[in-house]
């Protein structure tokens, strides 16, 4: 594969040179599907998504500036690089300093956040269905 080639796919695989902008949707059936973000991916694309886990990768530039859950199944967070505090709210709130190589498992219905004074860069593993947010 040349510097050219974003991606290379048969029936047998696919490569590609980043997750920066395609997810990879990991369904309960145990099959795997590349899935192109796009500016409506996060609205639109993410609904049709079930039973099976989004696999993304983000470079966090500032602080969340909503809480969010997923009341339908687990979340897996990786850091890749860079120092976040991963804020987990139930009857008070915890703060989390995760750095890199660090992880978090969240349950689902967990409220959480993330709080970054540098780009971080991580990658989460979320179930497809039932993100919710609210303003913090």
């Amino acid at each position: 594969m040349d510097d050219t080639d974003t991606n290379t796919q048969n029936a047998l695989f696919t490569v590609a040179k980043t997750l920066s902008n395609t997810a990879v949707y990991a369904r309960a059936t145990g099959t795997m599907q590349q899935q192109p973000i796009t500016e409506d991916f996060w609205e639109e694309s993410v609904k049709q998504l079930n039973s099976g886990y989004l696999i993304t990768l983000h470079t966090i530039k500032e602080s969340w500036h909503h809480w969010e859950r997923h009341s339908a199944g687990d979340e897996f967070i990786f850091v890749l690089s860079g120092n976040m505090d991963l804020l987990i709210q139930n009857d008070s709130t915890t703060r989390n300093r995760l750095s890199k190589g660090g992880f978090a498992l969240l349950k689902r219905g967990a409220w959480h956040t993330v709080e970054v004074a540098n780009p971080v860069e991580a990658l989460f593993v979320t179930w497809g269905q039932s993100t919710e947010y609210r303003e913090k």
